[in-house]
């Protein structure tokens, strides 16, 4: 299971709706003046892109107007966290060293946070660190009671958190405003959720407070993620963790990933193709898209948007040494567990090949969000299994949608995504039986040992068929995720059912009748 949307979209839109304010090239405004005064349609307009078109010119007005502003604006939006993550980093080491006490870096990291957060919410500090410092702290007593009264907490924190988010989106009236503060509160809203069912299932002994809101405000994966469980960060606190040439080697690589996949999401691809209804927009391509190729630039373009963040993400989180993973080695000679082998560079947050190659809806779901899909499947889709696969991967969806408060194009396109999940995989799996072909199925079974068949030619290519299948699917659903249209987004299912229905509604219309199919089989 994972999280489909990105919390941090605001920001992307923030950096895409700004790079074109002083682009000279093709003015929209001389040409409704043109339009104006001399009726001159879109399709001619689109006629004089096509015949004046040129690549080089393209590229170089994108390159000269949109990549220096971006990234620019990226390393002034994360410079701060990333110093102060390498500041935590060194003061745990003296902590760890004896120099300090282990109360001193709880201390730092909560300062550090809020010195975070005033730096990412510079115009609305008092009203970001006021809701973030609310929400924490009532959910914190919420948790801290039901644990001494004996009640579920897991279930009592987290119904106390849905109830909180969307009383908070009810009181706020700037959509634009909740959007911003969302991310943050649903990355608090997992940790303490994840420690009352942790303490509930008596994996972790109840924090206290200094410890519990230094893991909140943590800065390593305060604002962009990802989220770590209270038990991993106890392990960061106390277990020694490498400086070497792996550490820094993962920094400079999810740095200059996170800075590609921006550049990409923010300057390339949404401008690949002219657009009919926009043909002052700069073009890369004499290529005039229609509707499925726009939405698919529009997914791609939210999709690497997501990356980004999520390669921010790990950057601040190894910055800060609370990335990483350790596993324990067994000897050849007996089974016991060795020291552990601790790797930075086998830390990852998503898969983006995995996504935009996507072999199964399944793989999508797990690949976009790996911290998140593991959060989900432990403390959501576990804990509801019993009531059967297709209930639990709805339930699992419906809690993600809620965490997002009342987004009403965020839980159609999570609903949708779990209903095709289910459809997808109940499908192949059947077909597979039917045709004693494992490959085919949603998620291949692991290879062993024993030597395995070839796969079919035909089941090659009903692979690849579905690749496609899942791209129209994505191109889809990522179309109601175009920058700028944040206010139609927040105000209701208009917005979705036109953008949807200008694609004839049929992503929606295939993966029903694929479920009919299943159901008669």
């Amino acid at each position: 299971m994972a999280e489909f949307s990105d919390d941090n979209y605001a920001y992307h839109n923030d950096l895409q709706n700004s790079q074109f304010q002083d682009y000279e090239y093709m003015d929209e405004e001389d040409y409704s003046l043109s339009y104006a005064q001399h009726n001159v349609n879109l399709q001619e307009l689109v006629e004089q892109r096509l015949q004046k078109h040129s690549t080089q010119d393209e590229f170089h007005h994108l390159r000269s107007n949109c990549l220096g502003t971006t990234l620019k604006q990226a390393v002034q939006h994360a410079f701060w966290t990333v110093v102060l993550c390498l500041f935590l980093r060194c003061l745990l080491y003296a902590v760890q060293r004896k120099q300090f006490t282990l109360k001193l870096f709880h201390f730092g990291s909560i300062f550090c946070g809020i010195i975070v957060i005033h730096n990412v919410y510079t115009d609305i500090f008092q009203i970001a660190a006021t809701v973030f410092g609310a929400f924490s702290t009532v959910l914190y007593a919420i948790n801290l009671c039901s644990q001494r009264r004996q009640w579920r907490s897991g279930l009592l924190t987290s119904l106390a958190a849905v109830f909180c988010i969307v009383f908070g989106e009810l009181l706020f009236s700037d959509p634009h405003l909740w959007n911003r503060l969302r991310g943050v509160l649903l990355l608090v809203a997992m940790k303490i959720i994840s420690v009352a069912f942790d303490f509930e299932t008596k994996r972790v002994a109840f924090p206290g407070p200094l410890l519990y809101f230094s893991y909140i405000f943590h800065p390593g994966f305060l604002v962009y993620g990802p989220w770590i469980s209270i038990e991993d960060y106890q392990d960061y606190l106390t277990v020694k963790r490498p400086f070497n040439f792996d550490w820094l080697k993962t920094i400079i690589k999810s740095a200059i990933q996170a800075s590609i996949c921006l550049v990409l999401s923010v300057c390339v691809v949404p401008y690949l193709f002219i657009d009919p209804l926009q043909p002052y927009n700069p073009a890369l391509f004499p290529f005039v898209g229609n509707k499925w190729f726009l939405s698919y630039c529009t997914a791609v373009s939210f999709h690497f948007s997501h990356y980004y963040i999520c390669y921010l993400s790990v950057l601040t989180s190894v910055v800060s040494g609370v990335g990483g993973v350790a596993q324990k080695q067994t000897s050849k000679k007996t089974d016991d567990p060795q020291p552990k082998d601790f790797s930075w560079t086998k830390y990852k947050v998503v898969m983006p090949t995995r996504v935009e190659i996507p072999r199964s809806m399944v793989s999508v779901v797990v690949a976009w969000n790996i911290p998140m899909s593991k959060w989900l499947k432990k403390y959501v889709f576990d804990s509801s299994r019993y009531l059967g696969d297709f209930p639990a991967i709805l339930f699992t969806y419906i809690a993600s949608a809620m965490l997002h408060g009342l987004s009403l194009h965020l839980a159609a396109v999570l609903l949708s995504l779990g209903f095709y999940t289910y459809t997808e995989h109940a499908l192949r799996q059947k077909l597979s039986k039917a045709f004693n072909c494992p490959a085919i199925q949603a998620r291949p079974p692991k290879a062993s040992s024993e030597k395995q068949p070839p796969t079919p030619l035909w089941a090659t290519f009903f692979n690849v068929a579905w690749v496609f299948i899942n791209l129209m699917h994505l191109a889809y659903l990522g179309s109601l995720f175009e920058s700028g249209n944040e206010e139609e987004e927040t105000s209701g299912l208009q917005f979705t059912l036109s953008k949807w229905g200008e694609l004839h509604y049929f992503s929606h219309l295939f993966a029903l009748g694929c479920f009919i199919i299943n159901c008669l089989i």
